[in-house]
């Protein structure tokens, strides 16, 4: 009895530890793509949540707190207003982008009109690009960019430095040599 037991444990050990493979052990893009997939469902969970003008909380987001908010959750600081994010990171190309980017948009269809929105990108495949955001209307949701009040209002998508920084995706670091290339 005692011998099947050990053989058990032993057995179930084993088990246990090809599934728990060592961060350091797992392929290149694997940190990157697990703490984006994180990043993206911990944003999912505040779907629902209600719009307040200047909100950073789980009790009511603005665009920018609710962006603020989950990076937070990440170690990661952003500036508050949807403006001043557009300021800093890279510049993606919309055919570039990747989960965890930040797409933006105007008040205003109008060319020249100012940043006033911002969300982030949740997928981007097959030309098809969702985000998620912290609406006047709806609160957090999930928006997809081929809806006309998007793609007429759209301005850019940035990648945050801190992304780059603290993730190491090889995507990411060939993105910046690209970069430092045409520069």
């Amino acid at each position: 009895m005692t011998k099947f037991f050990l053989a058990f444990l032993l057995i179930s050990f084993v088990q246990f530890q090809s599934f728990a493979t060592p961060h350091s052990e797992l392929p290149s893009d694997e940190p990157c793509k697990y703490y984006i997939d994180e990043l993206i469902k911990y944003a999912k969970k505040f779907r629902g949540i209600r719009y307040r003008s200047g909100g950073s909380k789980p009790s009511g987001f603005d665009c920018s707190g609710f962006v603020s908010y989950v990076y937070k959750k990440f170690d990661i600081s952003l500036e508050r207003s949807s403006r001043d994010m557009f300021t800093k990171g890279l510049t993606v190309d919309i055919h570039k982008c990747l989960p965890g980017d930040l797409i933006f948009f105007s008040r205003s269809s109008k060319s020249g009109s100012t940043i006033s929105h911002v969300g982030i990108v949740i997928k981007s495949e097959n030309e098809q690009l969702k985000f998620i955001h912290s609406s006047t209307r709806n609160g957090v949701l999930i928006s997809d960019l081929s809806e006309k009040y998007y793609t007429t209002r759209f301005k850019g998508i940035r990648r945050m430095n801190a992304i780059v920084d603290n993730f190491h995706f090889p995507y990411y670091n060939s993105f910046l040599k690209e970069e430092e290339t045409k520069n």
